[in-house]
């Protein structure tokens, strides 16, 4: 161990751009053994006695009472997480205790013989509507919206669900937890290996520098490995700890789709006043949010969603009030977008409903309203720039032929009779515009260390040392080319160091395009500094950089005014459809997109990355992938999409606003088509079928009872 308490290098080389993935389940070790968590078949209720199995020789069993202090909870930004329930359990799913030992078949045996007796208490899978209930609330009141409400000429109130999507990934989620000299190796597929080294640390209370962590394989589930692979790691190594012997431990696959963190479902009802013109006079969103039986970053998932509230639009009297409460569900929220997308997909379904009542053009409507220069957006923000300032709008109509395709549809729909009775295939197409906000907002953003080192030695090669997990190789050679430009040095002799703790400062979590639009700027800094020394001072010359130094807007949070993010991309998606009234079907006909990501590292990389989140999104609105069963999420079979149809025809165009009113550099893209390609999905789905569709997922349950209530209500008339 060396003087400042880290590790020896006699313990395996991390992760560099050069690895192959690793997988968790590929890691073997002499002597490991295998540990499963006992888990409480009760949503809610009172442990009176957890009942142990008789251990053979080698064999361990540990509860909450077992755990040290330290290693009781995990911290994510000021939430706490019980690693092991200890008096009561609060979702079905929830580890009330661990077994260990070197065969996984007695293993499974013995976690089967475990029991526990509880004194069942009565649980509550949905939000209830008494606001003083909520964990964590957030209400911004701008201009007078009672006051426009009165003047109003027409009003428009609606009601949105979002359920979470599903999200892909390469195996279930597990960590491997080694002694070692000097301390332990930790093998996860964590995003965040820093907070994963830190927390292990304080669990076992001893110095980070003792906790050396190698970043498994994270894929498409990225967002979702943000602090479970923490929480189960700190439960392997108390074990490895026990028993000096490296612990594998593991979910398997139906444990990790109900338990894996994912987005939290939405409930938002809207009340717009329109003026004579069909424009937004005045609006008022209620918002409740569950986010499942321990909140983890809900203040985040709150603020969220209430800057996507009133989507892009301008709307200078309104009042956002969003509410989280705690359900009895595994924990909900901190995922994928963090509530961002459900927000947007809601505020997108609203103005598609707004625009019908108002018979007026979609494009038409949305270009008016949407925010302009000049205008002040709901956190007060006087924009610099339009949002659309690359019309992408406009550019996503005219190459999906929107306005005659929509025209067309729409005179087909009220000239005919009810899809079901016709029995013929009908066709919608609907459009949408979303932004995403790049990582946390301004709050948390200000708690999270993130910092990047690049050092130019004196052979003029380069290394750059990030903790920072990259989604795809093609970031790490796109950081890689751009040092090579700025420190007039050969790109092959740039090293990219990542995804581990040994040599790396703190760069914060791998999420919500924070490797984009902050670390990517503080490498560039880094080199900036390295460039002005470079012929003033000997080689080799280093810089570190941190977040604090970069340049931002003001934000105050006790107003919820300034700027939020520290950038901002947008997009625009249209989608064509056709619906099957006999079976009730819907089939994607084709899907444009349009994005302004800012400056373009690389075209084809984006375009590529921005088709697959496109298929996940058209997925995620019309295939009900997982359902509530007894407090658990389960795989269902039941899609919208007929079996063997495939992916869409799918064009993806890039815009880039670098020079119109926005600073070059890049903004993240993995997000945007979430928080439009479903709006757009549902709003073709609606005038396909003529039943505003105001769910998501629209499976065919759903479009079941649309048609049978347009039938019932059609038989009380006639």
């Amino acid at each position: 161990m060396s003087a400042d308490g880290s590790m020896s290098t006699d313990t395996p080389p991390r992760k560099t751009e050069t690895a192959s993935p690793l997988f968790v389940g590929n890691v073997t070790l002499d002597g490991m053994l295998f540990a499963r968590a006992v888990r409480s078949e009760q949503s809610f209720a009172r442990i009176v006695r957890i009942h142990p199995p008789v251990l053979p020789e080698g064999y361990t069993f540990v509860t909450a009472a077992d755990l040290p202090v330290r290693a009781r909870t995990v911290s994510v930004l000021k939430d706490e997480i019980p690693v092991l329930a200890a008096s009561r359990v609060s979702y079905r799913g929830e580890p009330v205790g661990l077994v260990a030992g070197p065969d996984w078949d007695t293993v499974e045996s013995l976690r089967s013989q475990t029991s526990t007796t509880y004194e069942a208490l009565e649980p509550r899978f949905e939000p209830t509507e008494d606001p003083e209930e909520a964990f964590y609330a957030r209400e911004v009141v701008r201009g007078d919206p009672a006051g426009a409400f009165l003047g109003a000429f027409q009003s428009v109130e609606g009601t949105y669900d979002v359920e979470p999507p599903d999200m892909g990934y390469t195996e279930p989620m597990g960590v491997v937890v080694a002694p070692v000299k000097g301390g332990y190796d930790v093998y996860a597929p964590t995003v965040w290996p820093h907070h994963l080294r830190r927390s292990v640390a304080a669990a076992l209370e001893v110095t980070p520098g003792t906790i050396r962590v190698h970043q498994t394989d994270v894929a498409a589930a990225g967002s979702t490995c943000l602090w479970y692979p923490t929480y189960l790691a700190i439960q392997a190594t108390v074990l490895a700890r026990m028993r000096n012997s490296p612990v594998a431990l593991y979910l398997d696959a139906d444990e990790d789709f109900a338990l894996r963190p994912r987005e939290a479902p939405v409930r938002a009802h809207y009340r717009t006043a329109l003026n004579s013109s069909g424009d937004p006079a005045a609006l008022e969103a209620d918002i409740r949010v569950n986010v499942g039986a321990i909140p983890v970053l809900s203040g985040e998932v709150a603020d969220r969603i209430a800057l996507r509230a009133l989507g892009a639009y301008r709307c200078e009297d309104a009042r956002v009030r969003v509410r989280c409460y705690t359900t009895n569900l595994p924990p909900l929220g901190s995922a994928v977008s963090f509530g961002e997308a459900a927000a947007a997909c809601a505020a997108e379904t609203h103005a598609a409903r707004l625009v019908d009542v108002a018979q007026l053009d979609p494009v038409e409507w949305k270009q008016r309203n949407l925010l302009r220069r000049g205008d002040h957006t709901l956190t007060n923000q006087r924009l610099k720039a339009s949002v659309d300032r690359t019309d992408v709008l406009g550019a996503t109509s005219a190459a999906a032929d929107f306005r005659r395709k929509h025209a067309a549809f729409e005179l087909l729909r009220k000239r005919g009779s009810t899809p079901s009775r016709r029995g013929d295939p009908t066709r919608g197409i609907g459009i949408a515009f979303g932004m995403q906000g790049d990582g946390f907002t301004a709050p948390r953003e200000a708690e999270i260390p993130t910092s990047v080192s690049v050092v130019l030695e004196e052979d003029r090669s380069a290394r750059v040392a990030v903790s920072s997990v990259p989604y795809t190789r093609r970031l790490i050679d796109a950081w890689r080319e751009n040092v090579a430009a700025l420190l007039a040095v050969p790109a092959e002799g740039v090293r990219v160091a990542s995804g581990g703790t040994s040599d790396a400062p703190d760069s914060g979590p791998s999420v919500l395009s924070r490797n984009v639009a902050i670390v990517q700027r503080l490498i560039e800094n880094a080199c900036a500094s390295i460039k002005r020394r470079r012929f003033k001072a000997p080689l080799p010359l280093e810089a570190t950089r941190t977040a604090a130094g970069l340049k931002r807007g003001k934000w105050d949070d006790d107003t919820f005014e300034g700027r939020p993010y520290v950038s901002e991309s947008c997009a625009a998606a249209v989608v064509e459809v056709e619906f099957d009234p006999v079976r009730l079907s819907v089939a994607t006909r084709r899907l444009w997109l349009t994005a302004d990501i800012g400056t373009i590292v690389d075209r084809e990389c984006a375009r590529a990355r921005l088709r697959a989140s496109c298929h996940h999104a058209l997925d995620w609105a019309g295939r009900e992938a997982a359902v509530l069963y007894e407090g658990i999420f389960t795989r269902t079979v039941n899609a919208i999409s007929p079996p063997g149809i495939g992916t869409p025809e799918t064009s993806i165009e890039l815009a880039s606003s670098a020079g119109r009113g926005r600073t070059s550099e890049a903004c993240g893209l993995d997000r945007l088509p979430y928080s439009c390609v479903p709006a757009a999905y549902l709003a073709a789905v609606s005038q396909a079928s003529g039943h505003y569709a105001d769910r998501i997922p629209a499976s065919s349950h759903l479009l079941h009872g649309y048609l049978e209530h347009a039938e019932e209500a059609e038989g009380s008339t006639s």
